[in-house]
């Protein structure tokens, strides 16, 4: 009878986190983990990392962009493409600058 409660006990909780990944997706942000409820349920997009996303990576994902602005958090769209595009600009001066020819002129001893 032992056996019969653990199995029991392990298809409540197998088919609770089914229920739950077919319902919601779980998205780290950089301050914190959002629950998005989706409009259709699936299992594509149960849980992503959102932090370093970039506008390639928002493409790739449509369904995730279209739950998180139905469910009001269309803030973190935009918020990492935008920190993603800084950052490659950044990244492309810095790249710009060690690569010229003026800036290793400048940076040699008179």
């Amino acid at each position: 009878m032992r056996r019969f409660y653990g199995f029991l006990l392990g298809l409540v909780i197998g088919g609770t986190s089914v229920y739950v990944a077919y319902q919601y997706h779980l998205v780290r942000t950089a301050d914190r983990l959002l629950v998005v409820p989706k409009v259709q349920p699936s299992l594509i997009d149960l849980y992503a990392d959102i932090r370093k996303w970039g506008i390639d990576d928002w493409k790739k994902h449509p369904a995730l962009a279209r739950h998180l602005v139905a469910s009001g958090h269309g803030k973190q769209i935009t918020q990492t493409s935008t920190d993603n595009l800084v950052d490659e600009y950044l990244e492309g001066l810095q790249k710009g600058r060690r690569s010229s020819p003026r800036a290793a002129r400048d940076s040699s001893p008179r």
